[in-house]
């Protein structure tokens, strides 16, 4: 017999509103990791929430645990992180007492705190998807980007607008790509997307590459490749050649053999350079010359300024050295220096705890090594190595759990 009211029910799977609820909680906790990650490199779209994007990233990620809390299997699974985020909150917490922040940055470190929280959390079987997914978001930017640049340096008309960020930075804002306005007159143009520095975009893609082992054929990294490469960041060209020697050794390949065939090209490449144009060439004038040694130092090591060198030395013979000193933060001056300064010793030291405790429970010892070699590289040229654009990709290299197969390795890969 008929039955009306059997016309108007629907009866959905019963388990609909479990995978509802997984994929709302995967969707809320990548968007989080992509807005903290994209927030430290402040693309020019993101300028208008530079302050407060950690709140928000951190609002994505809390609500992502708590619709998961009502799942029957928890995307937060990992159990191992109690001491990672104990060591993360008394580094964080001692900076901001070493540097008499006031109750306001306090209580804003909570939120830079449940980002972590959520991240040490976040279950290892998908770690190498949040990986692909911040390779994948950057790639479409630079996919974008790249092309109307080119147009740019042929000449091709196209709108633009002035811009500026934190009373540091003038750019002449092209919407797809910035310029900044020391480099107008530049035969070319350094290449850095839509953010704020060649130097902090080239590191960004490097770190993301080397979360992409086994992959690199892929669409996505042959863009981060290229834009590493259009950066033409000393910086960023050091770890890149490390990230590529130590993929290497990840992966259990020839390494001396592919070394011996590197170098070679490289040898090329900068003889080249001498030659081509009569040395007047991007390569020639951002790379070589700055990989000159005089006086024992490298010509492109000039991390700090002269006025901090003085100051420097007087720090390391004061007992300032334990626990660091107020620094006037000027234009020039960067690197671990300039963290050692601020935070002495034991800002070292709970760094360096820290970064190996988040890590410790990595299941491939050989990308844990690589991982923690690497931030330390970086860290060598940056005094800020808990943005997000730079630890995520450490975290996630270290963590992921699986090897690259010699089919992906050959596999040309797809979307």
């Amino acid at each position: 017999m008929f039955n009306i009211e059997r016309l108007f029910i629907i009866e959905l799977p019963h388990d609909i509103l479990s995978i509802s609820k997984e994929k709302t909680a995967y969707a809320l906790f990548y968007s989080g990791m992509i807005l903290a990650f994209f927030g430290t490199l402040n693309p020019w779209f993101l300028w208008p929430i530079a302050k407060v994007y950690t709140i928000i990233s951190s609002f994505l990620v809390l609500s992502a645990m708590a619709i998961s809390a009502t799942m029957q299997k928890s995307i937060f699974s990992k159990n191992e992180f109690l001491l990672p985020i104990l060591s993360y909150t008394i580094l964080i917490y001692y900076q901001s007492l070493i540097n008499h922040q006031n109750v306001t940055s306090l209580i804003f470190n909570l939120f830079h705190i449940s980002i972590f929280l959520a991240l040490f959390r976040f279950n290892i079987e998908k770690i190498e998807v949040l990986a692909t997914v911040l390779a994948k978001t950057m790639a479409i930017i630079l996919s974008v980007s790249i092309p109307f640049f080119l147009l740019y340096l042929v000449g091709f008309p196209l709108p633009s607008t002035n811009g500026g960020f934190n009373d540091m930075y003038s750019y002449s804002n092209y919407f797809f790509f910035l310029i900044d306005d020391r480099s107008m007159f530049s035969f070319i143009p350094r290449f850095h997307s839509v953010f704020l520095e060649p130097g902090q975009m080239g590191t960004a893609t490097t770190l993301l590459l080397l979360t992409q082992i086994g992959k690199w054929k892929k669409w996505y990294n042959i863009i981060l490749f290229a834009a590493t490469v259009m950066s033409f960041s000393l910086a960023a060209y050091i770890l890149l050649f490390a990230v590529i020697f130590l993929s290497l050794w990840i992966q259990g390949q020839d390494f001396f053999k592919k070394l011996i065939i590197t170098i070679a090209i490289i040898s090329t490449v900068v003889v080249s350079s001498f030659y081509y144009n009569q040395g007047y060439n991007l390569i020639h004038d951002l790379i070589i010359i700055r990989m000159e040694v005089e006086d024992g130092q490298m010509a492109g090591d000039n991390r700090v300024n002269d006025s901090f060198k003085a100051d420097y030395e007087n720090f390391l013979e004061s007992s300032d050295i334990i626990l660091g000193k107020d620094l006037e933060r000027v234009w020039g001056s960067a690197g671990y220096k300039v963290f050692f300064y601020d935070y002495g010793l034991m800002g070292i030291i709970l760094l360096f705890t820290f970064y190996y405790i988040s890590v410790m429970d990595s299941v491939n010892r050989r990308r844990q090594i690589a991982a923690l070699l690497v931030a330390l590289m970086n860290f060598y040229a940056r005094d800020f190595p808990l943005w997000y654009s730079f630890y995520l990709p450490i975290y996630c290299t270290a963590m992921i759990d699986t090897m690259p197969t010699k089919q992906e390795n050959n596999n040309l890969g797809t979307i």
